[in-house]
């Protein structure tokens, strides 16, 4: 009885003590409870599926861009026709800013700014495009331009082109369009299906992939809808050369992609891809580089990197550095383990705290050392390893000479915000440094009233 009451007597030391290893536990509850939610949030799940779809969608613009053919002329039908040259072929051409020996400058070859540059004994491919009222066509004729017909020209209207101006683009795509041409849309959307089955499971095991080649072959009438949908992509996929290796890992256009599959998840999903799509920046993502033609008609040149290792370091490069960005999954599973062992340890501490005969009792059970040390033990390895597994996060991330090199890239605008906004998403620190700074502070409190308590139990 004598020592309940020293006990009590000398409770407020004991509330002391418990008080801030209460306190360096609920700062660890606090960053253990981000971390989870930044991790397994379903809204960041979905972000983090976007994005890795994003990288995918960007490349195949780039690679259906490039595998285009730059337009040498028309059929009496209005077919395009196509050099048989390729993009990297033609920036093999260009010397310091010049034209190779034998070859002469034609217009402008992509968005970067760089020659086109075509063979001496050659004439010069369209370089020069409109669309204007047929009661102007003499005025062109009458400069040497030509006349095509094109498929949903206005009745009103009539297409013409030139291939004597060298100091105008060269002439990859033509899109007819209401509204102004966008980089990412809906449409051309890419969806990382190996991401999504990372985070949400399997698709109802189906490989999609083998389903829409299965589409692609086939290729019955019944199905023509879903062929629109996935034969761009399809063809990517099965003419990629071997120096750009895009490898898109049962990667597909988001609409055929949905069509697949009617889950709840899916549904959200794509209620998230495009609210995110919508409220892309339009200045971002308006292709400021398409030439309007008339009758709202556009056409456009290949987009444009300095040269061939700056392309092949583009599209080679390994962006899945994005997933050891923090939290990844695995750090976020392990911080709800860890939350829940650290709840267990607050509950005992509001206990101590509040219940001095729960404490006296405690105090007095042998093996109570042996408990207290196993606690702080366990405390400290939560604490210690999130902290260091955040120092390392943060130097891989930060100091990381891959994104230094993605960054040395030159391209034209669209590809170095693209490259600036995927650095940006890596290297976000906030809750990295959170983290470390936390885990630190609670660790100090935690370890400085452990050293007073033992220091004042053993002296009774």
């Amino acid at each position: 009885m004598k020592n309940e009451e020293e006990f009590v007597k000398n409770a407020w030391k004991n509330m002391f003590y418990y008080l801030f290893m209460l306190i360096s536990h609920l700062l660890v509850l606090g960053i253990l409870c981000v971390i989870v939610n930044v991790g397994l949030a379903e809204s960041n799940k979905f972000n983090y599926v976007y994005n890795l779809s994003k990288i995918l969608t960007v490349k195949g613009i780039v690679l259906r861009s490039h595998n285009s053919k730059i337009i040498d002329g028309f059929s009496s039908s209005g077919t395009p026709i196509g050099l048989p040259t390729t993009y990297k072929n033609y920036l093999k051409l260009i010397k310091n800013d010049r034209c190779i020996e034998n070859y002469k400058p034609c217009g402008i070859l992509d968005t970067y700014g760089n020659l086109l540059c075509i063979d001496d004994f050659f004439q010069c491919p369209i370089n020069k495009m409109k669309v204007d009222l047929i009661a102007r066509a003499n005025n062109y004729l009458n400069q040497n331009y030509d006349s095509a017909p094109l498929s949903q020209m206005s009745k009103t209207h009539q297409f013409f082109y030139s291939n004597d101006f060298i100091n105008e683009n060269g002439k990859v795509i033509i899109i007819k369009t209401d509204d102004e041409p966008k980089y990412i849309t809906y449409s051309n959307f890419i969806i990382d299906t190996q991401a999504y089955k990372e985070k949400f499971g399997d698709l109802d095991d189906i490989e999609f992939l083998d389903d829409v080649l299965n589409i692609f072959d086939n290729n019955n009438n019944n199905e023509e809808d879903d062929l629109d949908k996935v034969i761009k992509i399809v063809q990517l996929i099965q003419t990629q050369d071997d120096n750009t290796e895009l490898i898109i890992k049962g990667a597909k256009v988001f609409t055929a992609f949905l069509s697949y599959s009617y889950k709840k998840k899916v549904k959200e999903f794509e209620i998230y891809v495009k609210e995110k799509i919508d409220h892309l920046e339009e200045e971002k993502n308006i292709d400021a580089y398409y030439n309007h033609l008339g009758d709202n008609f556009y056409d456009k040149n290949y987009i444009g990197f300095k040269n061939i290792q700056d392309l092949n370091k583009f599209m080679n490069f390994d962006y899945n550095i994005y997933k050891e960005k923090f939290p990844n999954h695995s750090s976020s599973i392990w911080a709800a383990v860890s939350l829940s062992l650290v709840c267990i340890l607050i509950i005992y501490l509001l206990f101590s705290l509040f219940n001095y005969k729960f404490c006296y009792e405690i105090k007095k059970a042998s093996g109570y050392i042996a408990f207290i040390t196993m606690a702080s033990l366990l405390f400290y390895s939560i604490t210690l390893g999130f902290m260091i597994y955040s120092i390392i996060a943060y130097i891989k991330l930060n100091k990381n000479p891959k994104l230094n090199e993605l960054k040395s890239i030159s391209a034209d605008k669209f590809i170095s915000d693209f490259i600036d906004e995927f650095v940006s998403l890596c290297q976000e620190n906030n809750l990295l440094i959170s983290c470390i700074c936390i885990n630190i502070f609670a660790f100090i409190i935690h370890i400085s009233s452990l050293i007073l308590y033992f220091k004042e139990f053993f002296k009774k």
